[in-house]
C-alpha cells in the first residue's frame, strides 16, 4: 500500500468532500446488511441507500474513484487498488461514526468486520487505527476474542479463514493494545497458521564463536610472514617457492636450515612437515 492509497489518505480526502461522513454512512449500512445476510457482494438495496441519504452519483466522486461504482462492483477490484482502500476507510469511518458501546455491541462489530474481510474485498481491520484512533483498543479486544473462539471451533460462521484474518490484523496493527493481544495469544492458540500469524518475531539464534588459532599480530597473516621472511635476511632468496608467493614454515622460521629449499653444500637441519610444523633431521650435505 502506498502513502497516497492509505487510509490516511483517504481521511484526509473525506475530511474536505462535502459528502464524506454521508458516503461513510452508506458504505457502513451496506456492509453490515451484507454481512448480517452472509452476502458476498454489497450492492444489494444500494440504491435505496443512496436514495434515502440523497446522494447522487456525482457526489461519490473522489480522486480515489467513485463510491457508488465501487460497491456495485464488489469484489472485482484487485488487492490493494485506491477503491478498495477508498471502501475500507470508509467503512472504518462508519464505524467511527456510530461507534460500539459495550463488549458485547463490540464483539457484533468485530465480528461483521472479520466477516467482511474474509469474505468481501472489504477489509476494514486495516484502516481501524487510521480512523478510530484509541476508541479501537475495545474492538482489537473483541477481535481477539474471535480468534480464541474459532480456535476452539466455535464460530462456523468464521472459521480458519476468519481465524487467519482476524490473527493478520492483530499483529499488522500499530495499536498498543492489539499488540498486547497478540503477545497474550500466543500459547493460547493450537492452529499452526494462526498461531505463525500472531506469534512475535524471534530474535535471530546467536552463532557460537568459531575458534581461531591464536596469532602474534601481523605474523600471523600470510601478507606478515612474506614481509617477516624479507627482514630476515637474505638465505630464503634460495627458496624455491618465493615466486609463487609461499613460504614453507621451516623457511621463516630458520631461514637457510630446510635441506628442501637450500642448495645443496648449504647447513641445514629441518624439513617442511605436511601440517606446516618443521620436524628436524639430521644435517645433510654438510
Amino acid at each position: 500500500m502506498t502513502p497516497d492509497h492509505s487510509p490516511h489518505a483517504v481521511l484526509d480526502e473525506l475530511a474536505g468532500h462535502p459528502h464524506g461522513d454521508d458516503l461513510a454512512r452508506v458504505v457502513h449500512t451496506a456492509a453490515f446488511a451484507a454481512a448480517d445476510e452472509r452476502r458476498t457482494t454489497l450492492e444489494g438495496g444500494l440504491a435505496e441507500l443512496v436514495d434515502r441519504a440523497g446522494l447522487s452519483a456525482a457526489d461519490a466522486e473522489t480522486r480515489f474513484g467513485n463510491v457508488i461504482r465501487a460497491l456495485e462492483r464488489g469484489t472485482s477490484e484487485g488487492a490493494g487498488s485506491a477503491t478498495r482502500v477508498l471502501l475500507a476507510t470508509l467503512l472504518a469511518r462508519g464505524v467511527a461514526l456510530s461507534p460500539p458501546e459495550g463488549p458485547d455491541a463490540e464483539g457484533r462489530v468485530a465480528e461483521a468486520l472479520v466477516w467482511l474481510a474474509t469474505y468481501t474485498s472489504v477489509d476494514a481491520l486495516t484502516a481501524l487505527d487510521a480512523a478510530l484512533g484509541e476508541r479501537a483498543a475495545g474492538l482489537w479486544r473483541a477481535v481477539a476474542a474471535l480468534v480464541r473462539r474459532a480456535d476452539q471451533g466455535a464460530l462456523p460462521q468464521l472459521g480458519r479463514a476468519g481465524a487467519i484474518i482476524a490473527a493478520a490484523a492483530l499483529r499488522g496493527s500499530a495499536s498498543p493494545d492489539a499488540r498486547a493481544e497478540a503477545a497474550a495469544l500466543v500459547d493460547e492458540v493450537r492452529d499452526p497458521i494462526v498461531r505463525s500469524r500472531r506469534g512475535a518475531r524471534r530474535a535471530p539464534r546467536p552463532r557460537a564463536a568459531t575458534p581461531r588459532r591464536a596469532t602474534r599480530g601481523r605474523a600471523g597473516t600470510r601478507a606478515g610472514r612474506r614481509a617477516t621472511a624479507g627482514r630476515r635476511g637474505g638465505s630464503r632468496a634460495s627458496c624455491r617457492r618465493r615466486r609463487a608467493g609461499r613460504w614453507r614454515s621451516c623457511c621463516w622460521r630458520r631461514p637457510g636450515s630446510c635441506w628442501r629449499c637450500t642448495p645443496p653444500g648449504s647447513r641445514g637441519g629441518s624439513s617442511c612437515g605436511t601440517a606446516g610444523r618443521p620436524r628436524w633431521r639430521s644435517a645433510r650435505g654438510a
